[in-house]
């Protein structure tokens, strides 16, 4: 997934006028026809339960570690930010 292009945000469309932004699908085995665009929800389903005590690490230009209790107070419908 990618939100950047050569470091700028990403454009709304491609030059050949498709989707892009807020993600794109890219990667050394996606070829052309198979890059998708417009990417702006993604949901995992059918996980199994995480373990009863765990932490949400977070690394890039601001970094922080939350623990699991401090996350079940929080409501599941609260977006993350790209």
């Amino acid at each position: 997934m990618a939100n950047t292009l050569n470091g700028d945000p990403l454009p709304l469309t491609t030059p050949t006028g498709k989707p892009s932004w807020p993600l794109h699908l890219k990667g050394s085995e996606v070829l052309i026809g198979e890059q998708i665009g417009d990417i702006a929800r993604i949901e995992l389903t059918g996980l199994p339960e995480p373990a009863e005590a765990w932490t949400l690490e977070m690394l890039g230009q601001v970094g922080d570690k939350i623990p699991s209790p401090s996350l079940r107070t929080v409501s599941h419908a609260r977006s993350l930010a790209i």
